[in-house]
């Protein structure tokens, strides 16, 4: 509860066909914070895999005043990388 009327300042990342998102928050109009719900994705989804990540950009360059444009254009890979084995 205290998220949805005081939690300033976070980004909710859902997948729409996560179980998780069953129990996504519900934001109330007094919070400065960012709900996107991916539609086709699961749980891991993150900033760099959404459609559309510029609100996600837009709203971190509003909270912390500088500009991210960099970010946008060379979002960091957040993948594990295996490495190459021997077969």
């Amino acid at each position: 509860q205290w998220l949805s009327s005081e939690g300033d300042s976070i980004i909710y990342v859902y997948g729409a066909v996560d179980p998780w998102s069953a129990a996504a928050i519900e934001l109330s109009g007094d919070v400065d914070a960012l709900l996107i719900m991916e539609p086709g994705a699961n749980h891991s989804v993150y900033i760099g895999t959404l459609s559309d990540p510029s609100p996600v950009y837009e709203k971190l360059e509003e909270w912390l005043g500088i500009d991210l444009s960099s970010a946008k254009l060379n979002p960091p890979l957040n993948r594990i990388v295996e490495p190459d084995l021997p077969l």
